[in-house]
């Protein structure tokens, strides 16, 4: 499933210098709500990473207050755009299949301070993804174009379960949310966010891959 948000560096970076010590995360901005969201979440609970079984227990926490924290939260995929990959026109209503693919750079790499930890507020997310299934307007539909990123405000809905949308099945086993060990940093942690469905509740806006420490994939 699919956002990618993955950590890299604007210059070189030495992949043995990349540790748990020696990474400081950018700051993210407040105004990104999600980012913080999953950070706060990160922060609760040092053990969700630590085994299988707390990986599972978090995943299930993850899509209870993901709920709950969408529900309330209509811009999120405004102030972190997402990419459109595919329009469908089903029933006479029109969706679009979205995906959020990113990157989150590096900002300060202490690799003289063996005891530097990654600091509170800091950004602690190595990627995230996820497919978003969106309802159009009509009037929307001429405008849009595959592989263009939009700015999109909606209600959130309802996780999709089986992976399977309108008889469209996605190329992924499990469409919950779900989180996974870092590969960079054990202190970091990905997130895969699932298979969402929303509904738009203004017109979307396209727009350029640019957020303050955050880089789109080129695909």
């Amino acid at each position: 499933m699919i956002i990618l948000i993955t950590i890299v560096s604007c210059n070189q970076i030495d992949n043995k210098k990349i540790n748990s010590n020696t990474i400081d995360r950018f700051q993210y901005d407040d105004s990104q709500k999600l980012l913080k969201f999953l950070n706060n979440f990160i922060e609760t609970d040092s053990t969700i990473t630590n085994n299988n079984e707390t990986i599972k227990n978090s995943s299930i926490r993850l899509r209870k207050e993901l709920t709950e924290f969408l529900k309330i939260n209509d811009s999120i995929f405004y102030q972190l755009p997402i990419k459109l990959s595919d329009v469908y026109k089903v029933d006479g209503g029109y969706y679009g299949k979205f995906f959020t693919i990113n990157e989150l750079t590096v900002s300060d790499l202490q690799s003289e301070d063996k005891k530097k930890k990654i600091s509170k507020g800091s950004n602690k997310i190595e990627r995230l993804s996820s497919v978003v299934i969106v309802k159009l307007n009509k009037d929307d539909i001429s405008s849009l174009k595959e592989g263009n990123i939009y700015k999109v405000v909606g209600n959130f809905k309802y996780f999709l379960s089986n992976c399977e949308f309108l008889n469209r099945k996605l190329n992924v086993s499990d469409c919950n949310p779900k989180i996974e060990k870092g590969i960079w940093s054990e202190q970091l942690v990905s997130f895969d966010l699932g298979l969402l469905y929303l509904e738009t509740t203004q017109k979307l806006e396209i727009t350029e891959p640019n957020i303050r420490g955050v880089e789109y994939f080129k695909y």
